[in-house]
């Protein structure tokens, strides 16, 4: 599989190139958002890792584009920018995990492994995830949730990691799913340490695709001090 790193410090990148060609990954680097966009044009990676602050186009905004052109790859920031705040945006803005430099060396290997492991299942495995409420049908291996009425069909592209947490409220439908429950079921690892507001983040941005009004839920509900529910009937 193909990893992207776009970074300017370039003993970052060689670092990050070493360890993942040791685990049989295949790793291109890059210096700059303009250069891995001029490599995209021939290269289709299934992981990128960006670092954020980079000069002319800075990783937010590149995971910002990658997102708005319908990317499925997964997004992994490296970053010195360790602020709850930059964690946030770059989560918000579509990415599947942040890890902040300086960082251990066994733990990245350990995520990129995790966030590879789920993007492969969703690409391989999509038998095991149709499921259907009211017009809503949930398609997981394509990555696709498609709402249905009388002038067709309105499609929704999700990144996996979205996928597997909307997946695992549907299946759990009229059950509370705690954020910890969330957490190690979507990464297995415990991503952040345990930080729920992560999950927090990912809500949000799934409401922002599948409710009419994502300020009043119909779908994802929040249950104080506990979790989420999804609401409805689900079948397969």
């Amino acid at each position: 599989m193909h990893v992207l790193v776009v970074d300017d410090d370039p003993l970052i990148c060689k670092l990050v190139r070493f360890l993942l060609t040791e685990e049989g990954y295949q790793v291109t680097t890059v210096d700059s958002s303009h250069a891995a966009f001029a490599l995209l044009e021939n290269h289709h990676p299934d992981l990128f890792i960006l670092d954020v602050m980079m000069p002319n186009m800075d990783g937010f905004e590149l995971c910002k584009r990658l997102r708005s052109a319908d990317s499925d790859a997964m997004i992994l920031f490296l970053t010195a920018k360790s602020e709850l705040g930059d964690r946030v945006s770059g989560l918000q803005l579509g990415a599947d995990d942040y890890l902040v430099k300086p960082f251990e060396p066994a733990e990245l290997v350990v995520r990129v492994k995790a966030l590879m492991r789920r993007h492969q299942h969703f690409r391989e495995s999509p038998h095991l995830t149709h499921l259907r409420v009211g017009n809503m049908e949930l398609h997981a291996g394509d990555l696709k949730l498609v709402f249905n009425n009388d002038k067709g069909g309105h499609l929704v592209s999700l990144t996996p990691t979205e996928m597997k947490l909307l997946r695992c409220l549907m299946i759990n439908a009229g059950h509370v799913v705690s954020r910890d429950v969330l957490l190690d079921t979507i990464w297995g690892y415990g991503m952040a340490n345990g930080d729920s507001q992560v999950i927090d983040v990912y809500i949000r941005r799934l409401r922002k695709k599948i409710e009419e009004n994502p300020s009043n839920p119909k779908f994802i509900e929040s249950v104080r001090g506990s979790g989420y529910r999804f609401i409805g009937t689900v079948s397969k």
